[in-house]
């Protein structure tokens, strides 16, 4: 079971620390995966939710080349950088699964399944009380 931290967060939303490089260092080494949000803006590599957000966090194309990392491209210009770069990434808005460029089917929380999906994640199980058995892995801000 593959189990991916959402942002950085560990057990519950800690706002002031997703998307931050240090805590995703930390997620890591502590051997989770983490999924992070990623957006290119005027030449720069930027981790934030949403560029309105108080603070984003700046950092070099070798950060995204970590083991672990599923890189999630929040604006096209993003998308196109991290598909040169060939590292995990994908794109999604509101689809029910997308397709992560390693191959991975990223499920989206109001997948309607009752039935196991091969090399799939689940992304954020608690909202929906999902069974992620169902799954190859998890995404969740509760991953401890």
């Amino acid at each position: 079971m593959i189990k991916i931290s959402h942002r950085g967060n560990l057990n519950g939303s800690i706002k002031s620390q997703e998307n931050n490089p240090e805590q995703i260092i930390k997620v890591l080494e502590k051997g989770y995966d983490c999924e992070i949000d990623v957006w290119y803006v005027n030449g720069e590599v930027v981790l934030a939710h949403s560029l309105k957000e108080d603070v984003n966090h700046t950092v070099n194309k070798d950060f995204l080349k970590k083991k672990g990392l599923w890189c999630h491209a929040k604006n096209l210009e993003a998308l196109g950088y991290l598909k040169n770069l060939k590292v995990n990434y994908f794109w999604h808005e509101d689809d029910q699964i997308t397709i992560t460029s390693k191959n991975w089917l990223w499920c989206h929380p109001s997948i309607n399944n009752d039935t196991k999906i091969k090399d799939s994640i689940i992304c954020l199980p608690e909202i929906n009380k999902k069974k992620i058995n169902l799954f190859s892995g998890f995404c969740s801000d509760y991953i401890e």
